[in-house]
């Protein structure tokens, strides 16, 4: 699942207040994230696998020539006891 999430956007800030709840709860693990003229231009992939992804800041440039970064999120493992 993929998430475009461009600079100028009203709701990148509240997808990003979601996606850090979803941190704090655990449900997710963000393993990297960039900042850009002071505003988070991401886009947001979210993979369930172990290990992060290869590339996991990407930079390009979409359709409309906005400036994108991939950042991952992966699930965390549950421990089992």
């Amino acid at each position: 699942m993929e998430l475009q999430i461009k600079s100028g956007d009203k709701i990148a800030s509240r997808v990003n207040r979601i996606l850090k709840q979803l941190e704090e709860d655990g449900s997710i693990e963000v393993f990297s994230e960039h900042q850009a003229a002071g505003k988070l231009i991401t886009i947001v992939e979210i993979v369930k696998r172990k290990q992060p992804l290869q590339q996991d800041n990407e930079v390009y440039k979409d359709t409309d020539g906005k400036v994108c970064m991939r950042i991952g999120l992966r699930k965390k493992a549950k421990h089992e006891e």
